[in-house]
């Protein structure tokens, strides 16, 4: 799903074992239950599997809880309320069984915790429900124009630009071999012959020790100066195209590094980044639903990623 709520739901039912219900009792009565410590700990718990370790997780915890209770009691006062979500559950119920190497391991747990596979269809049930209550409620205020996209793409254009990047190939060898500690003779070596015209594409194929790209002519793909080490963008950058570099050491081990092409910055049309604007979009209009779905101010962050 690609809400909020059934995932994290999932998670934390699945990891900590279902210690904690609602009590549909109280919410057909319009009552609150106080929020069990048990259901607290696993949501805290869930939260810091999710986004890891997060300042104040319990609190966080609470809202969360707090915040699912509310979907659920308003879905039930819904009076015209109705959906099939029986694909959906059917769906969920069959990930979920696969959590297990087999069924006995399944219900051998299951049965340690007083819990049944009829119980979790229920309660995956409940939860398909709320999702659809929810994406019924707010479909009206997520809805995009292109008008909207247009603006924001001119708003924030500079935001879009693409780095340049580099189609990359290279002819790699380890630090150590079984027989040699120093390599950097064999590098130097290698090099020597490239310079004096020996084919690349032979070279790497006879001596470079990445397998990946050893029947590719070394062919490493395109990158930018995003998440590749700064030695080594630094020396592709310094290339022209077809020019070969000299032995780089990084912290793998030794490279010859040669650019086949190179594609200078440039900004997107609106057109390429309108499925990746539109989704940012939405997911800002669902923020802001769905805060007005549970009463709250539209300005205060429902989805919170651990960081404040």
């Amino acid at each position: 799903m690609n809400s909020w709520i059934v995932p994290t739901l999932l998670l934390v039912m699945i990891s900590a074992g279902w210690h904690w219900r609602l009590d549909l009792r109280h919410q057909l009565l319009g009552e609150r239950a106080p929020v069990p410590r048990a259901a607290l700990f696993e949501e805290s718990m869930g939260l810091q599997f999710r986004f890891g370790t997060i300042p104040d997780s319990q609190n966080q915890a609470l809202e969360r809880l707090k915040s699912l209770d509310t979907i659920r009691q308003k879905r039930l006062q819904d009076g015209g309320f109705q959906a099939d979500v029986s694909d959906a559950v059917t769906r969920e119920l069959t990930a979920w069984k696969k959590q297990w190497a087999n069924d006995e391991e399944r219900q051998t747990r299951q049965a340690g915790q007083n819990f049944t596979e009829v119980d979790m269809e229920s309660h995956l049930r409940e939860l398909m429900l709320d999702q659809a209550w929810i994406e019924r409620q707010i479909a009206a205020d997520t809805r995009i124009t292109e008008a909207e996209l247009s603006n924001t793409y001119q708003a924030h254009h500079a935001q879009f630009k693409i780095p340049p990047s580099y189609r990359v190939a290279h002819l790699f060898l380890s630090h150590y071999s079984s027989n040699q500690k120093d390599r950097s003779h064999e590098i130097r070596a290698l090099h020597r012959r490239l310079i004096q015209g020996e084919p690349w594409e032979a070279l790497v194929e006879t001596y470079s020790e990445d397998a990946r790209t050893q029947k590719h002519r070394g062919d490493l793909g395109w990158m930018t100066h995003k998440r590749t080490p700064t030695e080594f963008i630094t020396a592709v950058q310094q290339l022209k195209p077809r020019e070969i570099s000299s032995p780089l050491r990084s912290s793998l081990g030794w490279h010859l590094i040669s650019v086949t092409y190179h594609r200078p910055e440039r900004l997107p049309t609106l057109q390429e980044v309108c499925p990746e604007l539109a989704t940012t979009l939405i997911q800002q209009k669902r923020q802001i639903a769905i805060e007005k779905l549970l009463d709250r101010h539209p300005g205060c962050a429902f989805e919170n990623d651990g960081r404040h």
